[in-house]
């Protein structure tokens, strides 16, 4: 050791290990997050909470408005002037939409009483075809405007339930419309798959028409019967028109017979709205189209119920049709043409 130098001290502490040293620079970061870092987090939390709250208010904003622009197409479309209800037998839910609005009056110009009867398989159906005229002749202005269906229309001093008209071909012209919408071919299964499941279907449900025949033997009697067989099959579907007729007749709804067939068919209630098709049917399922639309176009409707009122004030009363001798000099007339 040289002379003048202070001795060395055995208290130098051990140089730190590689743990010691980690743990020395974790504390200081900590120290560090903790006066700088963690204040500028909490900031960053709060905008991003509020940016988040902004964006879901605007995300609401256009959900709430493309809502409201739905609704409103809706609305529109729903009083468009002319809409497109649908082809024979799929417009029967239409009309009976339209039907159902009635509030005063229901005028129907048609062919048949068992509209669709025969021919439309699938609900809607004849059934709530039928379920619909029935429950407007029942009904009351003040039942319809408890279901909003009569805004704009007022009630009508002393009237008691919805006046319904129905105008139908007569039971000879009836004849020659069904033949000429069902042709002698109609249980071809080579032009109509579906015609003998609907012909089964039909007489399952109207049993009354073939007695004590169940639907498949009644079906093997037309097939093998050639023209007999086809008549027979025709004379039944006019025995099921008649009867929903007498129904009809029954439950208050008033029925004429035309003189003259119609390619109009309208269904119009209140000269408010109206669904109406032109008859295009032919003797082959092919080159047949019944297309219905609805309208609201007042100049339309007052043509179409010019048209209906021409057409009533020539027909025949139901009553009339059958007894003659039941009805006036000047019905008797009509129903003589």
């Amino acid at each position: 050791m040289a002379e003048g130098q202070p001795a060395a001290s055995n208290n130098t502490p051990p140089p730190p290990s590689p743990l010691g040293r980690w743990r020395a620079g974790w504390n200081k970061y900590c120290r560090f997050h903790e006066r700088f870092l963690k204040p500028i987090e909490g900031i960053l939390a709060i905008a991003a909470i509020i940016f988040a709250g902004i964006q879901f208010r605007h995300s609401k904003s256009i959900i709430d408005t493309s809502k409201h622009l739905n609704a409103i197409t809706a609305d529109l479309a729903d009083k468009a002037t002319n809409k497109y209800i649908g082809n024979f037998p799929n417009n029967i839910g239409g009309i009976d939409a339209v039907m159902d609005n009635t509030c005063h009056k229901l005028n129907i110009m048609v062919d048949f009483a068992a509209y669709g009867g025969y021919s439309a398989t699938n609900r809607p159906n004849f059934d709530d075809y039928s379920e619909t005229l029935i429950r407007a002749v029942s009904s009351t202005w003040e039942d319809k405007n408890n279901q909003n269906k009569c805004i704009g229309i007022n009630k009508v001093p002393g009237e008691s339930n919805v006046q319904v008209k129905l105008l139908l071909f007569s039971p000879a012209q009836r004849r020659l419309a069904l033949q000429s919408q069902i042709g002698d071919d109609f249980l071809d299964e080579k032009k109509y798959p579906d015609a003998r499941a609907t012909f089964k279907r039909f007489f399952k449900k109207n049993f009354y028409l073939i007695g004590q025949e169940s639907p498949d033997t009644y079906l093997q009697k037309v097939l093998s019967g050639g023209k007999v067989g086809y008549d027979d099959f025709v004379a039944k579907l006019e025995q099921a028109n008649s009867n929903e007729e007498r129904i009809f007749r029954q439950r208050g709804i008033e029925i004429k017979f035309s003189n003259e067939p119609y390619l109009l068919y309208l269904w119009m209630h209140d000269d408010k709205e109206a669904a109406f098709s032109f008859s295009m049917h032919r003797a082959t399922r092919d080159n047949s189209v019944e297309t219905t639309f609805s309208t609201r176009d007042k100049d339309l409707l007052r043509t179409f119920n010019n048209i209906f009122e021409d057409e009533w004030n020539r027909a025949c009363p139901y009553d009339c049709y059958y007894d003659p001798g039941a009805c006036s000099q000047a019905a008797k007339q009509v129903c003589s043409k």
